[in-house]
């Protein structure tokens, strides 16, 4: 890294942090599911988690965003792909603040803990979409990681 401009070490920084914390929040998840066998007991105990990833997210995206358009020195195709996939993290952080209210509602509207069927399938379909949007954010972040500090080896 000894190569990278401040801006290239700031933005590694900021993608090693949201992607070093995405994975420990999915680690930390799978090991919270191994120990809880009630599925409303684990969504209790993680959601803290995702809610503290969120805002992770949402902090270093938009810190990321604005290192990017201030370094002049990156071409407009190198920017154009960042500004991309960046957006794309930014939008798990839309979806999961978007899609907790919803879930939370539709969680409490079950009688005794249990959803009526087209409850439980919506509430499928945005926890998978959610998990989706996070895996790829987490791949992309590391992505980004790759490419910012496979300059050095091009210069």
């Amino acid at each position: 890294m000894a190569n990278l401009s401040l801006l290239q070490r700031a933005r590694v920084a900021l993608l090693s942090l949201w992607a070093g914390s995405a994975v420990l929040v999915a680690i930390r998840a799978s090991l919270i599911n191994a120990s809880i066998s009630d599925r409303a007991g684990f969504g209790q105990a993680v959601a803290p988690l995702f809610r503290a990833e969120a805002i992770i997210g949402l902090v270093c995206g938009m810190a990321l965003l604005v290192l990017v358009w201030m370094d002049k020195k990156l071409d407009a195709a190198t920017r154009n792909v960042m500004t991309g996939v960046l957006l794309v993290m930014l939008a798990w952080v839309l979806f999961y603040f978007g899609s907790q209210p919803l879930m939370q509602e539709l969680r409490a509207s079950g009688q005794g803990g249990v959803m009526i069927a087209d409850s439980r399938r919506l509430f499928g379909i945005l926890h998978g979409v959610s998990l989706l949007l996070y895996a790829q954010m987490t791949i992309l972040a590391f992505f980004l990681i790759h490419k910012e500090t496979r300059k050095v080896e091009a210069q």
